[in-house]
């Protein structure tokens, strides 16, 4: 993932249905939730951030998924 960093697909393309997810997602910096992205990786959801200005990768969650 660190050279490839825009490999997972845009976490905006399927919102959140969630009154929780949404909630978080509002709380949210004007923008911030467009750099959200997600990545399935075996088994597990990693749901991460690209910050362009340092090009770091902030992991925000991993979860089973199945």
């Amino acid at each position: 993932m660190a050279r490839f960093r825009r490999i997972g697909r845009r976490y905006l393309n399927h919102p959140p249905q969630s009154v929780e997810a949404l909630t978080l997602l509002a709380a949210m910096p004007t923008g911030a939730a467009d750099s959200l992205r997600e990545y399935l990786h075996g088994d597990y959801l990693l749901l991460y951030t690209v910050a362009d200005d340092l090009a770091t990768v902030y992991l925000l969650t991993i979860r089973h998924h199945r």
